[in-house]
């Protein structure tokens, strides 16, 4: 199941609560990131602000397996403002239209080996297609990402392949780009077809800071999207 929240956001308290300390599951104790941790055990940093909208991805026990943030390019950025070096030569826009996303993770709950890889995979493709569904309803046409050149290659194999990357530099001692990707109907077709997946939101389903933005889009394309 795919939820849809925003900071903050009236009724989702405890989906918030559930998706802070299933970040600091996957970034302070799986991969030893050096992240703010409240007394509570939530993992929460500055640039989770009142215009931040998360993806979670829920099994089929209700538990959060999955998690992505968003935020638009008008609003503080972890890009510009934490890794401005990756910003020479590759400019990063300012503009309602486009977003980046950070804190992508997957957080399976299987002691079998294989059926760990099968769910990261399968996770991996819903949080993929709830964006894509997510920016292609809300013409939302760029995003943002820092991410490592291995994870790129493997996300492409699904279609999800950057328009434009940055030049190669180390984070953490990691090898890191920043990729701009172009959330259109063509990538979000191609990725429906290799996996099958197709996810939709409705007006109910967003939060409403997209909810607004959606109200403000023209009749045109509220019309699209409806019927598609």
């Amino acid at each position: 199941m795919i939820e849809i929240i925003q900071a903050g956001q009236s009724g989702k308290t405890e989906s918030l609560i559930d998706m802070h300390r299933v970040r600091k599951f996957i970034f302070k104790d799986r991969m030893g990131w050096d992240v703010d941790i409240s007394p509570d055990g939530l993992e929460i940093d500055d640039f989770d602000i009142p215009e931040t909208v998360y993806i979670l991805v829920r099994d089929e026990k209700s538990r959060v397996s999955g998690v992505w943030r968003m935020l638009p390019t008008t609003s503080p950025s972890m890009i510009r403002n934490i890794w401005p070096q990756f910003l020479e030569g590759f400019p990063m826009a300012q503009s309602n239209d486009a977003w980046e996303v950070s804190r992508f993770g997957v957080y399976t709950y299987d002691d079998d080996p294989r059926a760990h890889i099968r769910n990261v995979s399968k996770i991996t493709a819903q949080l993929i297609s709830a964006l894509l569904g997510i920016c292609t309803t809300n013409q939302i046409n760029d995003i943002y990402t820092m991410y490592n050149p291995q994870v790129g290659r493997s996300v492409s194999k699904i279609g999800f392949i950057a328009a434009e990357v940055s030049q190669e530099l180390p984070v953490d001692g990691k090898s890191s780009i920043i990729g701009r990707f172009r959330t259109d109907q063509n990538m979000r077709q191609k990725i429906q077809k290799i996996t099958g997946i197709n996810y939709k939101p409705s007006y109910n389903d967003l939060p409403p800071i997209l909810q607004k933005r959606f109200d403000q889009l023209s009749p045109t394309h509220k019309k699209e999207v409806t019927y598609a």
